[in-house]
């Protein structure tokens, strides 16, 4: 059914209105509020609006009335941890599990534990077909398997130039990596983690803001941070927040940009650093940076992710 365009019919007393009808007001009228919208500036608004007593309030009201948010409303939240002196008990409040474990000065010997942990309750952290000991197995044949082939390249460009080497052995050492990775999705050990370097003043907060985020289910499925091991005072912490699936790009990404929104990928000098991830696939099997196998240790660097998402 189509309109009509110019006219609409007036209710009650049988007449009409158009464009010219006194409805829209005269024309000195029409013409002071056409300049008063060209006059508007909007971002005067927007600029003063998130300080006007009224906004601060209501948004104030909000917040209060929000319960903690799980992924699913239905879901029991859930500690795999529970129990464990070195970790966060689900009836702990979170500044009391920081106050109780702070890591700048929580030793390793008070806890047991080279770690102090923290579990999303509203996520499972493990895929429940996870088997480490199957996937061990398929690793470790690969891995012997590549360092066979190596061989017997190495051998067959005896008096050649290392180039030559490098160009035959680079494929089988891709395919070496793609064999591991798939050894990991086919047994479910596909945990992965953010790695986050942190000197020992800024450890508490840092890791602060971690646990809060991963409680609160804002970041991923779990998360932890190197206790101290004594008479190390210079050295860096390691704070690692997990997520349950390497190659989930999407959550693997999610997890990032929250880590950013917290400010915790800012220098001291106010620039953003880079951090890595790795799964726990090569550190299950000891593979670190200058691994004898060549393996890349990490996966997806910050930067990388980041400036995927900016593309699309």
């Amino acid at each position: 059914m189509g309109f009509e365009t110019d006219q609409k019919m007036v209710d009650g007393d049988g007449g009409y209105i158009s464009d010219d009808s006194s409805f829209y007001g005269d024309d000195n009228l029409r013409t002071a509020l056409t300049q008063r919208a060209n006059d508007y500036d909007p971002s005067t608004y927007w600029q003063t609006h998130p300080h006007q007593l009224s906004t601060i309030a209501a948004t104030a009201r909000a917040k209060a009335s929000k319960p903690p948010k799980p992924s699913d409303p239905t879901t029991k939240p859930f500690n795999p941890y529970e129990g464990h002196l070195s970790s966060r008990q689900l009836s702990e409040p979170v500044p009391d599990f920081l106050s109780r474990l702070p890591p700048s000065t929580t030793l390793t010997a008070n806890i047991g534990f080279p770690w102090i942990r923290i579990a999303n309750p509203y996520k499972p952290i493990h895929p429940l077909s996870e088997d480490w000991a199957q996937f061990t197995n398929a690793a470790n044949g690969s891995l012997n398997g590549f360092r066979t082939a190596r061989a017997e390249i190495e051998a067959s460009v005896a008096g050649k130039s290392k180039a030559t080497a490098t160009r035959k052995i680079t494929p089988v050492r891709k395919q070496l990596e793609a064999d591991i990775l798939s050894a990991a999705q086919q047994t479910g050990c596909t945990t992965g983690k953010w790695m986050l370097f942190v000197a020992r003043e800024d450890v508490d907060y840092v890791w602060g803001k971690v646990a809060q985020g991963t409680a609160e289910d804002e970041l991923g499925v779990a998360a932890k941070v190197a206790a101290a091991a004594g008479g190390e005072e210079g050295r860096e912490r390691l704070i690692c927040v997990y997520t349950r699936d390497f190659e989930d790009k999407v959550d693997v990404g999610r997890v990032l940009r929250g880590l950013k929104g917290m400010g915790l990928l800012l220098n001291g000098d106010g620039n953003e650093r880079v951090i890595y991830y790795k799964c726990d696939a090569l550190t299950h099997l000891g593979l670190n940076s200058g691994n004898e196998f060549g393996i890349k240790a990490s996966m997806y660097s910050s930067k990388d992710i980041l400036a995927d998402k900016e593309e699309t």
